[in-house]
């Protein structure tokens, strides 16, 4: 893996089934499209506030209840593994956009 540059949150209430397969998903997607600079993490929506200013993008399977700084995708493909391309080429159009993070 290359120079990590930006940071995505897979976020679902127990940062166990529903982010995990989002992460999966995305590092195939990502994969495929030789997308080497994303670090994909998975978390609760509980832990977001610490990692909210190291994230260019939150992406989850489950509807958004509270409003951040960074863009969010919200889309239920992830939970049924069926269409997610237009979806991912969304993720992969935003993190580009997004600028380079100060990572720790």
């Amino acid at each position: 893996m290359g120079v990590i540059r930006k940071r995505v949150a897979c976020v679902c209430g127990a940062a166990i089934a529903s982010s995990s397969s989002i992460k999966y998903q995305l590092e195939e997607f990502f994969e495929q499209e030789h997308v080497n600079e994303v670090e994909l993490i998975c978390c609760r929506f509980s832990e977001l506030d610490q990692y909210i200013d190291h994230i260019c993008l939150i992406v989850t399977a489950s509807p958004m209840f509270m409003q951040y700084p960074v863009p969010v995708v919200s889309d239920t493909c992830y939970l049924s593994g069926i269409d997610c391309e237009s979806t991912n080429r969304k993720i992969l159009e935003i993190i580009r956009n997004a600028p380079d993070m100060d990572l720790y």
